[in-house]
This record gives C-alpha cells, structure tokens and sequence, in this order.
C-alpha cells in the first residue's frame, strides 16, 4: 500500500536567532492530537540532551495551511529552518532550486551518516536520480476503516460477519439505512483511498513509468476496467446514501 508520508524539509538558512550561547531553530508543522504530543517529546528530547540548540516547534494549521504558510513566509524572507509537509507539497519545496537544502549536503556538511533504514519505496520517492536523499521521510500513513460496532450489533452484524469486501459493505450499509442510519459510509482524502490505494492493493499502477516515481514528468494510468468499476460502484452507492463522500466525521455510521 502507498504510505502517506511526511516530509522535513531543511531550508536554505541552516541556523536562525542565537541568543545567550542558544541557536533558536523554528520548526513549522501540522501535527495535531496524539502524534503532536509525540512530535513535541520527540522536540523536548533533543532540546534537553542539545543544550546549545533549541527547537522552537509551532503548528501552522493542517497540511495544506502549514505549506501555504511556508510558501508565504519564504517569498517575505521569514521562513522557518525546518518545516513538515505533506509529500504532495514535495515538488512545490523542491522548486525553485535553493528554496531547500537536501537531506544529503546538511548531513554532508554536517559530517553525519543516516543511521538506520526507511522503507525503499519511501526512500525513492525523496530522492533523486543518484539516489541522494532530498527530504527526511518523517512518518507514514495508511487508511484505517473504523466501524460503529453498536450500529452493527443493531443489524444483526458481529464477529465474523463484519465486513471485509466492498460487496460485503455494501450489503451492511443497506442494513443500516434500512434500520434508520443515514449514511453506509463515507470517506476522506477519497484520491488517495480510493484511487491509489485501490489500485495498490490490487497490484496495479496508478501512473506510468514506474508507477510515478521515475520521473518529473507521469501518466496516470487509473483509467482501467478494476478502477473504473470501483467508481461506477461510488456512483450509484451515492443515489442512495450507501456511501457519502464527507471530509468530516460522522456519528453514529460506518467509517472508511
């Protein structure tokens, strides 16, 4: 499955304020919840066993408005040394070449070595032709599909019977409408689920060559006979409220 991964991107100022002996280093992010916490103890760790150095981590909204602030802030000059963004806002970091510093020549310049593996998949997708990492793959994402086991106890739906095959969910969200439930179930980032995902999971390529990640410039080959079928599925589920396309949470249904 393609991993949602995030990126730490080092821009072109390596060093911000120093003050009293302490380099101040601005770190933008978008991580809210549990993995905000843990991205701030991850913070608190090397700034307490880093005297000399302080990282300053501050939330700028959700991904997309962590970028757009990033975007801005660089065009004014008062851009962070560190930001995180998602890995569709790689290309817009990457160019104009010198908006960023690799991976690569800050570990270079630093005289450090990666210690450790990613994932090669991940690995390929930051970096470049040589094989030189661009951008510090920071943590990866998949879907999860929540259930609303009370709704599906209601319906006579338990253990084994829960779904497990989009031909299965949609005979449980007809339960659920039938019995009152307004909604099958729904989605967010429906590209993703239900495009690259999709054809992940059943071995198929979504662009061409290499599946996207040989070059700059791609085909998306999702235009298929599995993929198109998936969709038609969407379709019609949607004239009758087995699925909803809503970026936001809705109580009480099934959730993808």
């Amino acid at each position: 499955m393609r991993k949602f991964c995030l990126i730490l991107l080092f821009f072109g100022s390596l060093l911000s304020s120093v003050s009293y002996g302490v380099t101040d280093i601005p770190f933008w992010h978008g991580m809210t919840g549990k993995v905000g916490v843990v991205l701030q103890e991850i913070v608190d760790d090397f700034n307490q066993k880093n005297p000399e150095y302080h990282i300053n981590a501050i939330y700028k909204g959700d991904y997309t408005e962590t970028l757009t602030s990033t975007v801005a802030g660089f065009r004014a000059g008062q851009h962070p040394v560190l930001v995180q963004v998602s890995e569709i806002g790689t290309a817009t970091m990457l160019f104009p070449a010198g908006a960023t510093i690799s991976v690569k020549k800050v570990m270079d310049m630093a005289g450090v070595k990666p210690k450790g593996t990613i994932l090669p998949v991940v690995r390929q997708y930051y970096s470049d032709n040589k094989k030189n990492l661009l951008a510090l793959p920071f943590n990866a994402s998949a879907p999860v599909m929540y259930i609303n086991r009370d709704a599906f106890k209601k319906v006579g739906i338990v253990g084994a019977e829960l779904p497990k095959t989009w031909l299965e969910l949609e005979k449980a969200s007809k339960l659920l409408l039938k019995n009152g439930y307004k909604c099958g179930f729904t989605t967010n980032w429906p590209s993703w689920v239900m495009l690259e995902n999709f054809t992940a999971w059943h071995n198929l390529p979504f662009a061409e060559p290499d599946n996207g990640y040989a070059q700059l410039e791609n085909k998306v080959v999702f235009n298929q006979p599995a993929v198109i079928n998936h969709i038609e599925h969407l379709y019609e589920w949607q004239k009758t409220n087995i699925f909803q396309y809503g970026a936001g949470i809705l109580m009480g249904r099934l959730f993808l």
